[in-house]
């Protein structure tokens, strides 16, 4: 008996939890996972690159920046309506920020293109916005 309730104990506890999945609203969950920087775009002027940094917004409101050169720089993310709040989550980051400003907003567009996903994010204090592929 006692085996059989440890069993069952252990099963219910690798089971994901529902509520903690129905937290994660639509727009959270379509940023999630690792997106290239194709695009980068100040006022009139473009820059396309051809060693793209990459970014992957994780479950826990971390989001990862990933260097051509691997360095990494770590921010933490949340959205708020159709705001992308991104906020320097380090002293390396804080100091250094390569991509981001280090308390930067964005307002998202996500659009299917054919084969991709794309997500646009323009900044809400400046004239820069950020193509992201996935």
């Amino acid at each position: 008996m006692k085996i059989f309730i440890l069993i069952s104990f252990f099963l219910s506890s690798c089971q994901s939890n529902p509520a903690e999945q129905a937290s994660i609203n639509p727009v959270d969950q379509q940023i999630l996972g690792e997106w290239g920087i194709y695009v980068t775009t100040y006022g009139k002027s473009s820059t396309l690159c051809n060693a793209c940094p990459k970014i992957n917004f994780q479950k826990t409101g971390i989001a990862e920046v990933i260097k051509p050169s691997k360095d990494r720089e770590v921010y933490t993310w949340v959205i708020k309506g159709d705001t992308l709040l991104i906020n320097a989550a380090d002293s390396k980051t804080n100091a250094k920020a390569y991509v981001f400003d280090r308390h930067a907003q964005f307002v998202l567009k996500f659009s299917k293109k054919k084969g991709y996903e794309e997500l646009v994010l323009k900044a809400i204090k400046n004239d820069v916005s950020y193509t992201l592929r996935q």
